[in-house]
């Protein structure tokens, strides 16, 4: 599945989880910080892996939106209620006010 990311102590304490639906040499190009990085296809299984709630906030993004959107109708699909595609990676850490690492 290959998860790239911040790892998580205690999942339901969680306020925002952030997932970079990017190929991995796109992620080393600068990503939001505490990102996980996870392939677009395989997002259910990621979000399961992590221990995020149906009801915690999701922001995930790609280059294009194009990904992301594809992803987030497959966890709204699954039921999960608060997921956002915020499109860029750009876009999406000016939505969460978020550092970019480099």
């Amino acid at each position: 599945m290959g998860i790239t990311g911040g790892g998580v102590v205690n999942a339901n304490a969680r306020r925002l989880w952030v997932f970079d639906l990017r190929a991995e040499s796109e992620w080393h190009q600068g990503h939001i910080a505490g990102a996980e990085r996870v392939d677009w296809h395989h997002i259910g299984v990621a979000v399961e892996a992590l221990g995020v709630s149906l009801e915690q906030r999701i922001l995930i993004y790609c280059n294009s939106g194009q990904r992301s959107k594809t992803a987030r109708d497959i966890l709204v699909y699954l039921g999960y209620t608060k997921v956002v595609n915020g499109e860029s990676w750009a876009k999406a850490s000016e939505i969460v006010g978020g550092e970019i690492l480099e």
